[in-house]
């Protein structure tokens, strides 16, 4: 398995990684439950990897609400 490319973004909050990454290509998921639901706080980077052109940042929310 590989390492991510960017451990520093771990757990970094978005606001702050984007600040960072600012001029870079970004590709951005946010994992959510299947069921509707509301994302609580801020969202943070789970996992961040180069792809091709870009940088994938795959993002969470630290807890969700069922609507």
């Amino acid at each position: 398995m590989l390492a991510p490319s960017h451990e520093d973004l771990i757990n970094a909050p978005y606001a702050d990684a984007r600040e960072r990454l600012r001029g870079s290509e970004l590709f951005v998921r946010v994992l959510a439950p299947a069921h509707a639901c509301a994302g609580v706080g801020e969202l943070h980077v789970v996992r961040a990897t180069e792809q091709r052109d870009d940088l994938e940042l795959v993002l969470t929310y630290a807890d969700y609400v069922r609507l």
